[in-house]
């Protein structure tokens, strides 16, 4: 994936620009990538980076959901206090002159600028442009913000609907305590990303490459442990993770965490666990 630099680098065949922040790629902005990409011209994305906290994606993450919705480029731009207060025609003319841009695509409640000034009106002046409406679900406006409180809520198979790929985290496999090899179950512990939206706490069935999987994440009150982990249990791998980066899909939640009596009872609910995912 090329990656571009807003006010650093260049991009000199003519594209097509997608207007946006974009912390994850829900229903509504994939509507605005399939526009860019009917267009013919190679296709970039806007990214704002800065914020670091309560995002659906990391910037790895999102740079590979560009790539599999067919962008070309990233287009990242940096959020701090410099950017924050450029005028809305400075930051648009700033573009053009790294960027060939021929066509620029926004949803209709698209702002930026100091201020938030700037409008879909004042990209008119910089270029052609696609304005396209907002999407709805169930009558309520699809934003990042609202699958982000699902996804508080451990509701990911609701919010899934309405991304444009299942949510997912990216980590490296680290050594844990070993406790799952003493009953059968070996984890893959990956530490949760910092800056990455709230997960609500639970035992989720998950999609981990081309095998189904269950993943707890929370604390293990049956081994007296509050802080928590995200442990991933792969169903039929074989294998060395430890140091490698994995991608976990939440496909939806199965039950709560709860504390058991014994190792023994704790097995037994997890192998019912997998029996569901399989």
């Amino acid at each position: 994936m090329l990656n571009i630099a807003y006010k650093k680098d260049t991009f000199a065949s003519p594209c097509a620009l997608v207007l946006g922040c974009f912390d994850g790629v829900h229903r509504g902005h994939g509507s605005l990538i399939r526009r860019a990409k009917d267009s013919g011209l190679p296709v970039g994305l806007m990214l704002l980076e800065g914020k670091d906290r309560d995002s659906l994606f990391t910037r790895e993450e999102r740079a590979f959901v560009a790539e599999k919705m067919g962008v070309d480029f990233c287009f990242w731009v940096t959020l701090d206090e410099e950017t924050a207060h450029t005028p809305a025609e400075l930051f648009l003319r700033r573009i053009v002159e790294k960027i060939n841009v021929k066509l620029f695509v926004c949803g209709e409640d698209f702002r930026f600028g100091d201020g938030a000034n700037g409008t879909p009106e004042t990209i008119k002046g910089f270029g052609e442009l696609a304005c396209l409406p907002l999407l709805t679900d169930r009558g309520e406006k699809i934003a990042s913000s609202r699958i982000k409180e699902l996804v508080a809520r451990g509701e990911v198979e609701r919010a899934n609907e309405l991304l444009e790929v299942p949510f997912f985290v990216t980590g490296t496999v680290r050594h844990g305590r070993g406790v799952g090899h003493t009953y059968g179950f070996p984890t893959a512990n990956i530490d949760y990303p910092q800056g990455k939206c709230k997960l609500g706490m639970g035992v989720y069935a998950v999609t981990v490459g081309a095998h189904r999987g269950i993943a707890n994440y929370g604390g293990r009150p049956t081994f007296r442990e509050e802080n928590p982990v995200l442990e991933v249990y792969i169903d039929g791998f074989e294998g060395d993770l430890y140091g490698k980066k994995v991608r976990v899909e939440f496909d939806r939640k199965i039950r709560d965490i709860r504390k058991f009596a014994s190792k023994e009872e704790l097995k037994e609910q997890l192998e019912r666990d997998i029996r569901t995912v399989r």
